[in-house]
Parts: C-alpha cells; sequence; structure tokens
C-alpha cells in the first residue's frame, strides 16, 4: 500500500496535468483543420456535382441531336471505347448503340436532378435506378459515363 501512496505525490500529479494541458491542446488545435478539411470535402463534391450535371446535359443534347459519333468519343469511358473497337469498327459500334439511345436518354433524364452517391475522392458518381444503374467515372480530368457496375463506384 505504501507505493500506491508515493506514486500519488505532487510531481506525479504535476506530470498528470502537463499531459492533459498537452492533450487538450492538441485536440483543440485539431478542431479547426477537421473543419477545414470538411469545407474542402464539401466543396470538392459541390465542383464534382456540377461538372457531372453538366455532363449529363451535354449528353442528353446530343442524344436529342443524335450525334452519337460525338457521344461515344467524348462521354464513353476510354478504355471501354478501346476494347469494344478491338472487337468491331467505329461505324458497327454506333450502329448497334442506335438501338440503346433512347434508353440512355431516358435513365439520364430520370437522374438528372438527383445527387449521386460519391467514392471517397469524388472520382465516381454512382446513381441508383431500377433498371441499369449510372455509373460516372472521372478519368484524366474529364468525366465520362462508365459501363459497369457499382463494385467500381467504391
Amino acid at each position: 500500500m505504501d507505493s500506491n501512496l508515493k506514486m500519488h505525490t505532487p510531481q506525479s500529479y504535476a506530470i498528470l496535468f502537463a499531459l492533459l494541458a498537452t492533450f487538450a491542446k492538441s485536440a483543440v488545435a485539431q478542431y479547426p483543420v477537421k473543419q477545414r478539411d470538411a469545407a474542402l470535402a464539401h466543396k470538392a463534391r459541390l465542383e464534382a456535382e456540377q461538372e457531372v450535371k453538366a455532363t449529363i446535359d451535354s449528353m442528353l443534347a446530343l442524344l436529342k441531336s443524335e450525334d452519337y459519333h460525338t457521344l461515344i468519343a467524348r462521354y464513353f469511358y476510354p478504355p471501354d471505347v478501346d476494347q469494344t473497337l478491338s472487337k468491331v469498327s467505329f461505324e458497327a459500334l454506333i450502329a448497334q448503340f442506335k438501338m440503346n439511345a433512347p434508353a440512355l436518354q431516358a435513365a439520364l433524364q430520370e437522374v438528372k436532378g438527383r445527387s449521386p452517391e460519391w467514392n471517397d475522392e469524388f472520382s465516381c458518381a454512382y446513381f441508383e435506378r431500377k433498371g441499369r444503374d449510372v455509373l460516372f467515372v472521372r478519368y484524366k480530368g474529364y468525366w465520362y459515363l462508365r459501363n459497369a457496375g457499382r463494385e467500381l463506384a467504391k
């Protein structure tokens, strides 16, 4: 018991208070950093959301004008397009896409006014919907429609 009493000396209390004060200062100092990080994340999300909405608007305009060549070349995920073009010509891809254009137009109209689910980096925008979901990814600084499922959105 005597050893326990020796631990509670004025010096041990001074050390304990010094540690608590250091911890409190550290926690208070981190609060503005956390606020700043949250504000930056909010700003990044708003910017990404505006970019995706602009992409959807541009895609809908191209679908309306039936400019499928530009639509595929500019807004379809390039590695997916390259993989498809290793099997068929661009003209065949466009001909095949013409059959699916109304479905894509309907899907984009449906998600146009909604907020997507985001990954942590705000580089994947995922719209869940009945039927086929819609996924946009940022690739080399641009937003593209990705022919993939939810597993790539995370």
